[in-house]
């Protein structure tokens, strides 16, 4: 199996997790690594989620 460079890698799994393709354990996995824990929630962007569904802060008047 041929793998791309330790920058190239890594850029993919930067993109993996931040779009939700892979949760950090599943990247670390990859890597020959330990887990941790919390890490196999999954990372949502913000501007994918439905309007309402999502922690609120509140605003100040």
């Amino acid at each position: 199996m041929i793998r791309a460079d330790i920058a190239a890698r890594y850029t993919a799994y930067v993109q993996a997790v931040t779009n939700g393709l892979l949760n950090p354990n599943e990247v670390r996995a990859l890597e020959n690594r330990p887990p941790y824990l919390g890490g196999e929630g999954f990372r949502v962007t913000m501007n994918t989620e439905t309007p309402g569904t999502g922690d609120t802060c509140p605003v100040s008047p």
